[in-house]
Order: structure tokens, then sequence, then C-alpha cells
């Protein structure tokens, strides 16, 4: 079920007319070192294999994956807001993945 959901979104990415698409490979960047830009490279990378895409990864800094993304090359993940303050990066508004916070605290007299 969720292969066949990650390559309905590989379908829909494919769609979009992407300058960093060579004629096999697509290359993303996203942030180092953070677990959830990770999972999200995961999912983007099969998602891409089932559409028959090659994926090329470059884990970096988030200002430097914002900065590649700027110039034509795809992002793996971003929060909804990154849209609204760089108008020239074009949202693909197809979920893939959902985050939520938890805050935990020691005192239970701690407002959150």
């Amino acid at each position: 079920m969720f292969i066949n959901r990650f390559c309905v979104i590989a379908a829909l990415l494919s769609l979009i007319n992407i300058a960093s698409v060579s004629a096999e490979t697509i290359r993303l960047s996203t942030f180092k070192n953070n677990p959830f830009s990770q999972a999200a490279a995961r999912i983007m990378t099969e998602s891409y294999r089932c559409a028959g895409f090659k994926t090329e990864i470059f884990y970096v800094p988030g200002k430097r994956a914002l900065v590649m993304s700027s110039r034509g090359e795809v992002e793996v993940s971003r929060v909804f807001s990154v849209g609204k303050l760089y108008p020239s990066l074009i949202r693909v508004n197809v979920s893939y993945m959902k985050l939520r916070g938890l805050a935990l605290a020691i005192k239970p007299n701690v407002d959150v």
C-alpha cells in the first residue's frame, strides 16, 4: 500500500518540468544530519525509482539546500511556510510525510 502510494506520487512529480532532470537522474538536495530529511529522501528515492528515474541526493546544510532548490534543483522536503517566503519555489501539493511535535516536561506545572 505504501509503495503504491509512493509510485502515484512519483508519477505526479514526473509530470513537472524540472530543470535538474537529465535523461535518467533527478538531483535532490536536503538537510544533512536530520532524521526527518533522511526519511523524506528515502521516500522520494523510492517514488522516483517507481517512475523509472534514478536519484542523486546531496545532504547539505539547510540554507545551502534552499539555495540549491532556488537554482532549479529539486528539494526533498520543506515546511509549508517556505513556499510563502520564496515565491520562486513551486510547491507540489502532494503530501508524503506528516510531522507532529510533542513537548515533554519533568515538572507538572510547565505551560507549553
